[in-house]
C-alpha cells in the first residue's frame, strides 16, 4: 500500500463508503491504491454517482474569525446523495501546527433532521451534527487538531442535492481534553491529568465551556486515589476553575444517563492550587415517574400522578426521554379516565412537556407488546406549580424570505451567499437590537430586530436602497 505523506501544500482527501468498497484519495492529483479493507461490508452495492458539475466558487471574503485559510479540492457527496448511505470521508489540514480546524461548505443541503452529516475528530468524537439547508458558505464548529472526518448517514427516503465542502481554515483552539459533542447516553468517561509541579500541594483544572444536563449528568472532579471532590453539573458557557484537589494528580469522570445529552466539556488548563475540602456528593433528582430501561415486553403498566398544586385546574408532565417500538404506545389519561394524549409507536423525543391535563391528577398508562421494546420514559416535572409566574417566551431566531438570490449578513458578520430564492433562518445571537442585511448587486435591504426578555418584538424595515459603493 502507497505511504501517504501529510505535506505543506497538499490537503488529503479520503472518502470511504460503508455500503459498499469506495475509496477516493486525492493525492497532488493522484490516486492511491485501496488499503486493506476493515470496515464493515453489506451486500449492497455503492451505486454509481452520476457527473454532476460543482460550480466554482464565487471570490472568498474575508474570514469572519480569526485564522487561516486554506482553499482545497472540492469535496462532495452525489448529487443528489443517496438513499440509505453511510459514508466517509477524511479531510486533513496542511496547516501541522493547527490547534484547530474548521471546514467550509459552498453548498449544503440534506433532508431536514431526517439525513445527517456528522463531523467527528480524528479519534471519531462528534463535534457537531449538519441537516437542512444552510447558507452557502457556512463554517463549522472548530475541530481539535488538524484531521476531520465527514460522515453522511441517510435513510431510505427523501434524497437531497448533498453538501459541497471548499475550503478549511486553521484556528486557534486551547485544549487539554473533551469530551464528544453531545457526550454519548449512559456514559462513564474518564481523563487523567499530572501536574508537573513536583512541589505541588494541590491541582485545579479550567473548562473554558461545560455544558450537563441539569443536576442528572455530572463532571465528577477527583483525586488520584478516585476520592470525589466536587460535582459539576448545569450550563457554564464562560467556563470555571475547579476547587483544588490534593496532589498533583487530577481524574476528570463525566457520568451521564440515557435522556437527555448536552454539548458535554473543554477542558484547557491546569495549575497548582491550594487543595480545598471534598465537597458532599449531591442527592440526585429522582424522576416521578420512569419505565425500566429497556421495558419488558407483554405488559400494560400504569403510573398515578398527583400535581401537589391545590389549585392546578390542569396538570403537564415534563419528558426527559420517550422512546416506544413497534406497536406499544404510551397514553395520558386524567383521573377519571379520560383520554388525553397518545404517543404511537416509533416515538422518540426528547426533553418536552406533554399536553395539559384537566385537574390534578395524571395516568401514564405504557402498553408493551411481544417484540423491540424500546428504552421507554422517564418523567421529571408536573406543572403548574403552586404560586408560579408564567415565564415570558421570547423570540431567537427569524426567518427571512429571499426572493432573488443575495448575500446575508447579521450584525456586519458575513453569513453565507442564498444561491435560490426562498425563506432562510437566521439565530439572534443575542437580545436588543440585531441587523440582518440582504445584499444583491446593485441594491441593499436592512431589517432590524429588537427582542427583549419579556418577550417584546420590534421589526423595522428598511426598504429596498441602492448599495454603496
Amino acid at each position: 500500500m502507497k505511504k501517504l505523506h501529510f505535506g505543506k501544500l497538499i490537503a488529503i482527501v479520503i472518502s470511504l463508503s460503508f455500503t459498499g468498497l469506495t475509496w477516493v484519495v486525492t493525492e497532488a492529483g493522484q490516486q492511491n491504491a485501496p488499503p486493506d479493507q476493515t470496515l464493515r461490508r453489506t451486500p449492497t452495492a455503492t451505486p454509481r454517482a452520476t457527473v454532476t458539475p460543482t460550480p466554482r466558487p464565487t471570490a472568498t471574503p474575508a474570514l469572519p474569525f480569526a485564522g487561516k485559510l486554506h482553499l482545497i479540492p472540492v469535496v462532495e457527496s452525489d448529487h443528489p446523495y443517496a438513499n440509505s448511505e453511510d459514508k466517509l470521508w477524511l479531510v486533513s489540514n496542511p496547516d501541522a501546527n493547527a490547534g484547530a480546524t474548521r471546514l467550509r461548505f459552498a453548498r449544503f443541503e440534506l433532508e431536514e433532521g431526517v439525513d445527517w452529516l456528522l463531523v467527528l475528530d480524528a479519534y471519531d468524537n462528534e463535534m457537531q451534527r449538519l441537516t437542512g439547508r444552510l447558507p452557502d458558505n457556512f463554517w463549522t464548529e472548530p475541530v481539535p487538531g488538524t484531521m476531520v472526518k465527514l460522515r453522511l448517514v441517510t435513510d431510505g427516503s427523501v434524497r437531497r442535492w448533498g453538501f459541497a465542502m471548499d475550503a478549511l481554515a486553521s484556528v486557534p483552539y486551547t485544549t487539554l481534553a473533551y469530551s464528544p459533542h453531545p457526550y454519548p447516553h449512559n456514559s462513564s468517561l474518564e481523563w487523567r491529568f499530572n501536574n508537573l509541579d513536583a512541589n505541588a500541594a494541590g491541582t485545579r483544572l479550567h473548562f473554558s465551556r461545560v455544558e450537563l444536563e441539569e443536576n442528572v449528568d455530572w463532571l465528577v472532579i477527583m483525586d488520584i486515589t478516585e476520592r470525589p471532590y466536587q460535582w459539576i453539573t448545569g450550563s457554564h458557557p464562560d467556563g470555571l476553575w475547579t476547587i483544588g484537589v490534593p496532589g498533583n494528580g487530577v481524574i476528570v469522570r463525566l457520568i451521564s444517563d440515557g435522556s437527555v445529552r448536552k454539548w458535554g466539556f473543554n477542558l484547557d488548563a491546569l495549575e497548582s492550587a491550594k487543595p480545598d475540602e471534598a465537597q458532599p456528593r449531591p442527592e440526585p433528582e429522582k424522576a416521578l415517574a420512569e419505565s425500566k430501561h429497556p421495558y419488558e415486553p407483554n405488559k400494560q403498566l400504569e403510573w398515578t400522578l398527583v400535581n401537589p398544586n391545590p389549585a392546578a385546574a390542569f396538570s403537564k408532565v415534563h419528558f426527559t426521554r420517550l422512546e416506544l417500538r413497534n406497536g406499544d404506545s404510551l397514553v395520558l389519561l386524567d383521573g377519571n379516565n379520560n383520554r388525553v394524549q397518545t404517543f404511537d409507536e416509533d416515538t422518540n423525543l426528547l426533553d418536552f412537556w406533554s399536553d395539559d391535563v384537566p385537574g390534578r391528577i395524571v395516568k401514564v398508562q405504557l402498553n408493551a407488546g411481544d417484540w423491540r421494546e424500546g428504552w421507554g420514559f422517564r418523567i421529571d416535572d408536573i406543572a403548574p406549580k403552586a404560586e408560579e409566574k408564567p415565564t415570558p417566551a421570547f423570540v431567537t431566531s427569524v426567518r427571512v424570505h429571499l426572493g432573488q438570490p443575495g448575500d446575508l449578513w447579521l450584525n456586519n458578520v458575513y453569513l453565507g451567499r442564498a444561491s435560490v430564492a426562498g425563506e432562510y433562518l437566521v439565530r439572534l445571537p443575542q437580545l436588543g437590537e440585531n441587523l440582518i442585511a440582504v445584499e444583491t448587486l446593485f441594491h441593499r435591504q436592512e431589517i432590524v430586530v429588537g427582542t427583549e426578555k419579556n418577550g417584546s418584538v420590534r421589526i423595522e424595515y428598511s426598504g429596498i436602497q441602492p448599495k454603496e459603493k
